[in-house]
């Protein structure tokens, strides 16, 4: 594809770029050919130049962070990347979708029923209008809606490395039985970039811990999408740990089977339903996914084992928490609603060793 003129490319802004998932949005914006990064905001960092607080971000030399309320830099944008904590962008959204259309790395918008809000997330969402017009944007399930959408909601990191594991079992859902048990692993990145004592070097390193055993607000977004893969609603238990890598998750998924599922049928299945897609991988017999295959890219790694004793299905995802189940998912939605390819700014390859 031939690059566009400055003047044709799509104007970005990052509201909340000083987090993990605000830098990570800057760092692959800022090599992607068809894009302009033009508002970078940070109540804290407001004034200081992006590129000398964080040089690997890529971005214009004199892009200078603003506050979150910049009024002024949202009316030169095309597109709103939200990469501000759950629940901290009410009240300017009305003023972004007036503007441009708008990709919500937060939890805001992900779940279509309020009161799961008030169950999860301990809050009545002030917005369930806009609940009804948010597109969950896990990329390759729904397509055909992010490209008609002007509020993306961008999953969560947990529930993008199950959703895309679980989608295909569509194909075989009247032999899917429940609970389904998820057990999955993720490096520090996950937890933020604010401090917390137990992310501090001598609490985390030679660590690995289980943590919200019971609870965990991604849960919603699983039980969402499992009933949306199956046709109904399945019981679901989700454990999340944290290892000592700085990014990474490796979910295994376990669940039950009736009848016979024959471990070859059933990964030719997982093979036809993302054949063609550039950002999931259906890995060859007896390979196992590992986080640092998947590291630094916008992939999904993917396996199926069938444990027949007990009549179990074993799923095992690898993505990055950054990229896939943050900002490279959300730039591969926008280059979807913009009609781009998907690929275009996200074509890296993982960081070995």
């Amino acid at each position: 594809m031939t690059p566009m003129s400055k003047s044709d490319k799509i104007r970005c802004a990052v509201v909340g770029a000083s987090g993990y998932a605000g830098l990570e949005t800057l760092r692959l914006l800022s090599g992607h050919q068809n894009v302009i990064v033009t508002l970078a905001t940070s109540n804290s960092l407001k004034g200081k130049t992006v590129r000398d607080e964080f040089p690997h971000t890529g971005v214009p030399a004199n892009l200078k962070y603003e506050p979150h309320d910049s009024a002024a830099g949202f009316d030169g944008a095309d597109v709103f990347f939200l990469a501000l904590p759950h629940g901290k962008s009410f009240d300017m959204i009305d003023a972004l979708l007036s503007r441009g259309k708008v990709v919500d790395i937060s939890a805001d918008y992900r779940l279509s029923n309020p009161e799961d809000y008030v169950l999860w997330y301990g809050m009545t969402h002030p917005r369930p209008d806009l609940l009804e017009k948010a597109v969950f944007g896990l990329s390759e399930i729904y397509r055909d809606k992010v490209r008609k959408a002007e509020l993306l909601a961008n999953p969560g990191c947990y529930p993008t490395s199950v959703g895309l594991a679980v989608h295909p079992l569509s194909k075989i859902r009247d032999r899917i039985g429940d609970p389904v048990i998820i057990d999955s692993k993720s490096g520090y990145s996950g937890a933020g970039r604010s401090l917390k004592p137990h992310l501090l070097f001598c609490e985390a390193t030679n660590e690995f811990t289980p943590y919200a055993v019971t609870g965990h607000r991604h849960t919603s977004e699983m039980l969402q999408e499992s009933k949306a893969a199956l046709g109904r609603e399945v019981r679901l238990t989700f454990t999340p740990h944290l290892i000592p890598v700085s990014r990474g998750i490796l979910s295994m998924i376990y669940v039950p089977f009736t009848g016979k599922i024959d471990e070859k049928e059933l990964r030719k299945i997982y093979s036809d339903f993302y054949e063609g897609e550039q950002f999931v991988t259906v890995l060859p017999e007896g390979k196992i996914p590992s986080i640092k295959q998947a590291v630094g890219t916008n992939s999904c790694l993917i396996n199926v084992f069938v444990d027949e004793k007990p009549g179990l299905i074993k799923l095992v995802s690898a993505i990055d928490n950054l990229v896939k189940g943050a900002a490279g998912q959300a730039i591969q939605n926008m280059n979807i609603m913009f009609g781009l390819p998907e690929g275009t700014g996200l074509s890296t390859t993982p960081w070995i060793p």
